[in-house]
């Protein structure tokens, strides 16, 4: 009698863990077929490739199939402001403005890694919450200590990772869109 296995197949984008979607596309190398499919079926559904292997191919095709109708689903485009990891709340940086010399050159450095290092890019914007009143809060100051909580960080999922990049995305959008039209003498309006 073989042993039968219950399977966490995500069906929403928050559902993935940046941490599966970094082992994702950390093995994303391999051209071939079936190393494609072990490959994303081991990351997303968080079992081991060996594991994999031995599914029935009726069953392979099932969770493969329901796999790649995940990833044509829409992203969060929303930008999650808060977040709770094992039982701690913390705070996106509430004054991007505000925000240290260090700390800009630490998320610089970590952009540099791709998907790899954003785990620790998370762990400089988000921070634990030290205060907060009626939906304003107060986060941790930065400090090299912040970086040693940086893999709690790949629990977070993937709504949160996204929404994060289009808000970057947009701002730096809108910052050369700026920047180009003051370096004609045109008038910028917001929107």
């Amino acid at each position: 009698m073989k042993k039968q296995i219950t399977l966490n197949i995500p069906q929403t984008w928050g559902e993935v863990t940046l941490g599966s979607y970094q082992k994702y596309v950390g093995t994303s190398d391999s051209t071939e077929t079936t190393d494609v499919i072990y490959n994303t079926i081991s990351s997303f559904c968080n079992v081991s490739v060996e594991l994999v292997k031995t599914f029935k191919l009726e069953d392979l095709k099932k969770v493969y199939n329901s796999l790649n109708i995940l990833v044509t689903k829409e992203l969060n485009k929303t930008l999650i402001n808060k977040i709770e990891i094992d039982g701690e709340t913390y705070g996106l940086h509430p004054n991007l403005d505000s925000m240290s010399f260090g700390e800009f050159v630490d998320i610089e450095e970590y952009t540099k890694e791709n998907i790899a290092g954003f785990h620790k890019v998370l762990a400089v914007l988000y921070r634990p919450i030290t205060k907060e009143i009626k939906g304003k809060y107060n986060i941790e100051p930065y400090e090299n200590k912040h970086q040693d909580n940086a893999n709690k960080f790949k629990a977070v999922n993937m709504d949160v990772v996204n929404g994060l990049s289009v808000f970057f995305y947009t701002l730096g959008s809108k910052s050369l869109l700026t920047f180009q039209a003051s370096t004609m003498g045109a008038v910028v309006v917001a929107t």
